[in-house]
């Protein structure tokens, strides 16, 4: 295996070196700064043993493989790096939760809660602007939901009117930041998986915030893979059940792919309302339109392990206008919650909320809804602990 030291590699004055193209950055001692120097040019990890003896040198080399500190000649580069390692803390977080370092916590054996921004939207070929989703929630969301912690970093949670009742309260909740997204479809599809199966191993229960739809079928698929067999509950004005055009899936395709999984053994739609060529049948589909959603659990295995997935768009435009494909006649805020209440009983392994696109909100009307349907999410999670 021949290695080189990556260009994005700055080694300054201080104990620590960064990767420039990923934003990650770790503390090094001399001896590991002498011993990154020797990658300057490929050189055979064979003969960089013969002049280093440590024990634990193959240890030492993965770490940095993984970080992208050095790279392996021979091999794509999306393929070495960690996603663990380039998802990244940022300034904001979302609804005040407090910052959290995913590679820090991914071995804690504690049960936690964690939002994850994943900035993609190569899967919608028409509409860009759902990666900017997760900044402008950070930015804003605070402003309609705020989350206050105690001395411990507990949630003090909150006073629910509705069913006079103080909730959410004892929780460990962290926003991990975005995972590095580039221009490569193959190489983010690949990471989102990676992540997904590295959070599936962990105690973090994920809700990772896209993005476009297309992202839930990389990270379903790692979700498919560790529990054996799942079921998806899907919140949508559309039923994603098109054809995959160009080889890698899209917004409006990701379902399909899904039920040609064999380890997801069931897919349940509501809030479905989009126009459609033809209606779908599939035994693994099942399909609920417009508002009717009473007795959800009915379709639903309460012993095998669910993950839902929420399409912005399942709202009426009044209240969520920041979508690419807005379909009037949508849920309202209440609508959700008498839909989301119903779910408490099943086996719950990770949500996602997508397609919100801030070129098309209208006064942040769409950012105080979504504020609101978080904290029914968390409200819904208030167990996890």
């Amino acid at each position: 295996m021949k290695l080189v030291m990556s260009p994005y590699l700055n080694i300054n004055n201080s104990n620590s070196i960064i990767n420039k193209l990923y934003s990650n950055s770790v503390e090094i001692s001399e001896d590991m700064k002498y011993f990154l120097e020797l990658f300057k040019d490929p050189v055979e990890v064979e003969d960089i043993k013969k002049e280093i003896e440590a024990e634990n040198i193959d240890e030492i080399i993965e770490d940095l493989l993984s970080g992208g500190y050095l790279i392996d000649t021979n091999r794509p580069e999306f393929e070495q790096i960690s996603p663990i390692e380039i998802t990244n803390l940022k300034l904001q977080t979302i609804c005040g939760a407090q910052p959290g370092k995913l590679k820090n916590d991914i071995q804690n054996t504690n049960r936690s809660i964690g939002f994850i921004g994943i900035p993609y939207d190569l899967g919608s070929a028409h509409y860009e602007g759902a990666s900017n989703g997760i900044k402008k929630l950070r930015d804003k969301s605070s402003k309609y939901a705020y989350l206050t912690l105690d001395g411990d970093g507990l949630t003090k949670g909150w006073f629910n009117p509705k069913i006079n009742k103080h909730v959410f309260k004892g929780n460990t909740i962290k926003d991990y930041g975005d995972l590095f997204m580039s221009n490569n479809q193959l190489f983010n599809l690949a990471q989102i998986k990676q992540l997904s199966k590295d959070i599936s191993e962990s105690s973090i229960f994920p809700i990772y915030i896209g993005g476009d739809h297309s992202i839930s079928l990389p990270i379903i698929e790692s979700v498919a893979e560790f529990y054996g067999d799942i079921q998806v509950l899907q919140m949508d004005a559309h039923n994603d059940l098109g054809k995959q055009r160009w080889g890698v899936v899209e917004h409006g395709s990701f379902v399909t792919n899904l039920l040609a999984n064999k380890n997801v053994r069931k897919v349940v739609q509501l809030g479905i309302r989009g126009p459609q060529h033809k209606i779908i049948k599939h035994p693994k589909l099942v399909t609920k339109y417009y508002k009717d959603f009473d007795n959800i659990v009915a379709h639903l295995d309460l012993d095998i392990p669910t993950y839902i997935t929420i399409d912005s768009d399942v709202f009426d435009p009044s209240i969520v206008s920041g979508v690419a494909y807005p379909v009037s006649d949508g849920w309202t805020f209440n609508d959700f919650q008498k839909a989301i209440k119903q779910l408490s009983l099943l086996n719950k392994v990770g949500l996602d909320i997508v397609e919100f696109n801030p070129k098309y909100d209208l006064s942040e009307v769409s950012i105080a809804t979504l504020s609101a349907v978080l904290l029914s999410v968390l409200e819904l999670l208030g167990d996890y602990k």
